[in-house]
C-alpha cells in the first residue's frame, strides 16, 4: 500500500534557550501533563506534551438557553506541545493551544520574526504589526488588502518596532505564507520524520544576515518579553537604586497633561504631605522611609498623584515604576525602561542616534527662567517683555482641514523668523510629542496656503507674511525646540525623545528648515548639577 500525502498542517514553531537542557525545563510545571516519548527516523528522541479537557458548553449558550435547548452543543480546546531536537538545538512545537504551556522564559525572541525577514519576498507582505514609540505610543496591526511592499505599509524606522511579519517566499506555487514574531507560525504538508529536517533549515534561516537588506532596522530597538530577563534588569536597577545610584533614572510624568489644570504632584492621595511643582527621582526617594528596600512591588504599589488647580483634590495618578525612566547598562548590552516596560537597544543605533542629537546646534534666541505654573503663562511673560519681537501662539490653535485634531503653530514666533516650541521636561511620549508637533505644523506651513493663511489671520500685522498664498522660504525659518529643566548640568533627553529628535530633525532639515535646541532653566524646582 502506497504512503498517503501528507496533510497540511498549521502550527508554531520556538527556538527554545540554549540553557534549556531538557524538554521539561521549557515547560510551566504547574499540572504537567506525563509526556510521551517518540523516537524519530534519525533516532533523536522527542517528547510530546498532551493537554486534554473534557468537552464544555461555550459561554454564549447562555444567550439563547431560555428560547432553546443547546445542550448539546459542546466546545473542546486541547494543547500540545512537542519537543524536538535538531541540529543540536531543542524546538518547541506547537499545536492548538499548547503555547500557554510553554514558559515563556523557554524560548528565543523574535526568532519567528527573524526567519520570516530572511525568508518572504520583500514585496509579498500581507501583515505588519509595529509598536509605537513616539509621543502616542501603542501597537498597530497593518494589514494589506494585497501583498505589498514594506514601504507601502507606512512604517516608520525611526519610531516604530516592528513586533511580527506575514509574507509570502515567492510568487511561484511552491510559495509558503510564514507568520513570525517569536513563535514562527506555517501551515505545510509536512510528517513527524520531515520536522527535524525542517527545524535545522528554519535555524539556519533565523541566523542568515538577509533580514538586513530590507529590514535593517529590526535590530534597533527591541521589548524584552522573557519574564527572567526583565526579572534581571529589575533587580540590577532596584539594586542600583538602593545604593543611591541615581545616575541615568528619573521620574517624569508619562503622559501629556494640561499643566495649567494642575496645582502640582505628591506621593500619596493625602492633601497633608508636601506638594511638588513636578515630580523628581530625589524628592520621591526622600520621602521613603529610612532603610526601607525598594522593591518593584512597592514602585508599583506607590503613586504619582496630580492635584487640580480647581478642587485641590486628586485629578490623576500614575504608578511610580510607570513614572522610572531608566538607561541601564547590563551584560554588555544597552537597556531603556519606560513606561514600565523595558528595552534593549543596538549599541550602533544609540551611538548614530547620539550623533545626530549632537549636531543638531543650540539656539541663540535668549529666553527667560521658567518660573510658572503653566506652559501658557511662561509664553504670555515671553510675549509681554517683548511684544515688538514675540508674537503669542500658544493655545491659538488652526482646525485645519484632513486633519482630525486642531494644529498649534508654534507657541511663540520671534519676528526674525524662530519658531519655538516650550515644553516643561516630561517623559518620552511627552517630548515625543513636541518635537513631532513641530514637524506637522512646520510641514503644513511650507505645503499648504490655507494653512498659512489661517496662521496669518491669528497673527499680530507685525509678524505676518506679506503673502500667504505664496510659499515661504523654510530656510528663513528656524524650529526651535525650548525645553525646560530644573538642572545646571547640559540636557539630558530620553533614548526615545532622542529618536524622535532626530527623525523630527531630519524631516524638519528636508523641507529647508533651520533646527535648534535651547534649555530653559526651570528655576521653580532647580537642582544643582
Amino acid at each position: 500500500m502506497a504512503d498517503e500525502d501528507p496533510r497540511t498542517l498549521s502550527f508554531s514553531i520556538y527556538l527554545l534557550k540554549t540553557d534549556i537542557a531538557s524538554p521539561e525545563d521549557a515547560m510551566k510545571t504547574a499540572a504537567l501533563p506525563a509526556p510521551e516519548e517518540i523516537e524519530l527516523a534519525n533516532g533523536s528522541m522527542a517528547t510530546l506534551y498532551i493537554k486534554r479537557t473534557a468537552p464544555k458548553p461555550p459561554n454564549w449558550i447562555s444567550l439563547f438557553t431560555p428560547h432553546i435547548d443547546l445542550a448539546h452543543v459542546y466546545g473542546r480546546s486541547n494543547a500540545a506541545v512537542l519537543i524536538v531536537p535538531a541540529v543540536e538545538r531543542l524546538f518547541a512545537v506547537t499545536f492548538g493551544y499548547g503555547k500557554p504551556m510553554l514558559d515563556p522564559s523557554s524560548w528565543e525572541e523574535n526568532f519567528g520574526l527573524l526567519v520570516v525577514a530572511n525568508s518572504i519576498d520583500p514585496d509579498r507582505i500581507r501583515v505588519a504589526d509595529t509598536r509605537n514609540l513616539g509621543a502616542i505610543g501603542g501597537q498597530v496591526r497593518t494589514q494589506a488588502s494585497r501583498h505589498s511592499g514594506i514601504g507601502e505599509f507606512g512604517i516608520n524606522p525611526e519610531s516604530d518596532m516592528l513586533r511580527a511579519l506575514v509574507g509570502k517566499t515567492g510568487y511561484d506555487d511552491e510559495a509558503t505564507t510564514l507568520a513570525g514574531s517569536d513563535g514562527l507560525k506555517v501551515s505545510l504538508k509536512t510528517t513527524l520524520e520531515d520536522l527535524p529536517v525542517l527545524l535545522g533549515e528554519y535555524l539556519d534561516l533565523y541566523g542568515q544576515k538577509t533580514y538586513r537588506e530590507n529590514f535593517d532596522w529590526i535590530d534597533h530597538l527591541r521589548q524584552i518579553k522573557s519574564p527572567s530577563e526583565i526579572e534581571a534588569l529589575d533587580e540590577q536597577l532596584l539594586e542600583q537604586l538602593n545604593a543611591g545610584d541615581i545616575n541615568q533614572k528619573w521620574l517624569a510624568i508619562p503622559e501629556l497633561i494640561e499643566w495649567a489644570n494642575i496645582s502640582g504632584f505628591r506621593y500619596s492621595k493625602s492633601v497633608r504631605n508636601a506638594l511638588h511643582d513636578d515630580i523628581e527621582l530625589e524628592t520621591f526617594l526622600a520621602k521613603v522611609s529610612a532603610g526601607k528596600t525598594l522593591t518593584k512591588q512597592y514602585l508599583t504599589a506607590k503613586h504619582v498623584v496630580a492635584f487640580s488647580t480647581d478642587t485641590d483634590q486628586p485629578r490623576d495618578h500614575w504608578p511610580v515604576w510607570r513614572c522610572l525612566y531608566c538607561e541601564l547598562a547590563y551584560d554588555g548590552h544597552q537597556y531603556i525602561l519606560s513606561g514600565g516596560h523595558w528595552y534593549r537597544a543596538d549599541d550602533d543605533y544609540i551611538a548614530s542616534v547620539d550623533a545626530a542629537v549632537a549636531n543638531i546646534p543650540t539656539s541663540d534666541v535668549v529666553l527667560p527662567d521658567y518660573d510658572h505654573s503653566s506652559e501658557n503663562q511662561y509664553n504670555v511673560a515671553v510675549r509681554d517683555s517683548d511684544p515688538d519681537s514675540w508674537a503669542l501662539m500658544d493655545a491659538n490653535n488652526i482646525k485645519h482641514a484632513g486633519m482630525v485634531s486642531a494644529i498649534e503653530f508654534c507657541d511663540l514666533m520671534h519676528r526674525d523668523g524662530k519658531l519655538v516650541h516650550v515644553k516643561r521636561y516630561g517623559g518620552s511620549s511627552v517630548l515625543s510629542h513636541l518635537f513631532n508637533q513641530g514637524v506637522v505644523a512646520s510641514e503644513l506651513f511650507a505645503s499648504d496656503a490655507e494653512f498659512r493663511l489661517q496662521v496669518n489671520d491669528k497673527l499680530p500685522a507685525s509678524h505676518q507674511l506679506a503673502d500667504a498664498t505664496v510659499r515661504p522660504n523654510p530656510n528663513e525659518f528656524e524650529i526651535v525646540y525650548a525645553i525646560t529643566s530644573k538642572y545646571d548640568a547640559p540636557l539630558t533627553l530620553p533614548l526615545f525623545s532622542r529618536i524622535a529628535l532626530k527623525n523630527a530633525n531630519q524631516r524638519l532639515r528636508g523641507f529647508g528648515y533651520h533646527v535648534s535646541l535651547c534649555k530653559i532653566m526651570n528655576r521653580r524646582n532647580a537642582t544643582p548639577a
